[in-house]
């Protein structure tokens, strides 16, 4: 799980002062080991993120509340590599449809 904030700084474009609004998030999920190579886990990912503001007046409607559940299986190639396919789904309006992704982490040893 985890929670976080994210702070966003006011822009001069075109003469108009936009401030987009802050976000704070949330997650929580859990995985299950199939064997010692292969994971499967899940994730429910939220935020709230505030109204946006135009020459310091807020735009009515302009605030957000992403939801989604991502699924994932992560698979060791070798000790410290990882190969991890995921989609995430979004559950409201606020979010994508849906989103694939594929990463890959190496464990650097110093």
């Amino acid at each position: 799980g985890g929670m976080g904030y994210t702070h966003t700084f006011k822009e001069t474009l075109n003469g108009i002062e936009v401030a987009p609004g802050n976000s704070f998030n949330y997650s929580f999920g859990m995985g299950f080991a199939i064997n010692n190579q292969i994971t499967m886990s899940g994730q429910f990912l939220g935020a709230y993120q505030t109204e946006t503001e135009r020459d310091g007046v807020e735009l009515l409607g302009s605030s957000r509340e992403p939801m989604s559940l991502r699924t994932g299986l992560t698979y060791r190639i070798s000790k410290g590599s990882y190969l991890e396919p995921a989609v995430t789904f979004g559950l409201n309006d606020d979010t994508s449809d849906a989103t694939l992704m594929l990463s890959y982490t190496h464990k650097l040893d110093f």
